[in-house]
């Protein structure tokens, strides 16, 4: 017997028990049968006048028979409740749900995404056409949050569809062609092993170490502004950070020697809890960090950068090295495109730095 199934005994209590009128009604048959009470319930009236009924099914007690009609009232007048859900009461079910998944840097996006979908907060999701879905996505002018937006709304259209609230989804009759001819490209340029050693020339410059803090672990800018003192581990020379997804979070990442120094610099100095926090504390600003890492690459490098395409150089140079695959992942915080890879597979923290070593 089913779990969501009650006790045969629990039945006792509806024998006797007289539906209000709307909620059906139970005929016995008059044959020889295991299950002779049969529930009906209301459909429609025909074209001559005749009412016709549904059988919900047929039972071997009275009491079992108007227990299904009683949990099919229930669940219509759910289904009631349902259809009047708005936009925003189905966001608020799906994110209850997600708080306990995401990150919070993602869900921030999920509720930035969210509030540009303003018009349509206090409509019915059953009246939200793909029409006004593809309305909204096209106002985005950044490729990114496009798809940003295409991924929450998709989000809700399974929520709403798992809620019985929609016969179909929307976000299946998107125009998606016409997304990708939207939706640019963007590319991202590595380092060049040039490059690189230009800077290393110069590590003394304070804005090139943190360059190079960038190059040699891999982190991206906003991991970097949550980076801890007290997640770095001088006497082992590694330290542990991340986020966004459930495999970078908290993932350690060993310290490259060639900036080990400007690490123990940051640990001692200043009085944040935070490694590369102000003076007098505080949580640095990534907004700051990204403008004087585009100002410090002006001076050094031959090409304009990004924080994040050391992320991409991190990657290449360790492809180029033939790195342990499984390690790579681990230290860029990737789940392993081999699902065993990802359970089974171990990597040390001796392994782990041997594949730092490879870098430049």
């Amino acid at each position: 017997m089913y779990s969501n199934t009650p006790d045969p005994s629990d039945f006792s209590r509806y024998e006797n028990m007289v539906l209000p009128a709307g909620w059906g009604h139970v005929v016995c048959i008059k044959r020889n049968t295991n299950r002779p009470y049969c529930a009906r319930r209301y459909s429609h009236t025909d074209q001559n006048g005749i009412p016709r009924n549904i059988e919900l099914g047929y039972f071997s007690t009275r009491g079992e028979a108007i227990y299904t009609l009683v949990k099919f009232r229930e669940r219509t007048a759910q289904q009631v409740r349902n259809y009047k859900l708005t936009f925003a009461e189905v966001f608020d079910i799906w994110y209850s749900d997600a708080k306990t998944r995401y990150s919070p840097s993602t869900l921030a996006c999920y509720r930035h995404n969210f509030r540009q979908c303003e018009c349509l907060h206090h409509r019915p999701y059953r009246s939200i056409t793909a029409q006004d879905m593809q309305r909204i996505i096209s106002r985005e002018n950044s490729g990114t949050n496009q798809r940003r937006m295409v991924n929450l709304l998709t989000k809700l259209d399974i929520t709403a569809d798992s809620l019985d609230i929609i016969e179909k989804r929307n976000t299946d009759f998107l125009n998606s062609m016409k997304l990708k001819e939207i939706i640019p490209t963007q590319r991202r340029i590595p380092f060049s092993d040039s490059e690189v050693y230009r800077l290393l020339e110069h590590s003394g410059d304070p804005g090139v170490a943190m360059v190079l803090f960038l190059l040699y672990t891999g982190l991206r800018s906003g991991e970097v502004c949550e980076l801890r003192k007290e997640n770095v581990d001088l006497d082992h020379m590694f330290l542990t950070g991340g986020k966004k997804t459930p495999a970078g979070c908290g993932r350690i990442i060993p310290i490259h020697p060639r900036i080990a120094e400007f690490v123990r610099t940051r640990v001692a100095s200043g009085r944040s809890v935070y490694l590369f926090g102000g003076p007098h504390g505080g949580k640095p600003d990534r907004k700051k960090l990204e403008e004087d890492f585009k100002s410090t690459c002006g001076r050094y490098c031959d090409l304009p950068h990004i924080p994040h395409e050391c992320r991409h150089s991190f990657q290449t140079r360790l492809d180029m090295m033939q790195a342990d695959r499984i390690a790579v992942d681990l230290l860029m915080g990737h789940k392993s495109a081999n699902r065993m890879d990802s359970i089974y597979s171990h990597r040390s923290l001796d392994d782990l730095r041997k594949v730092i070593s490879k870098l430049w």
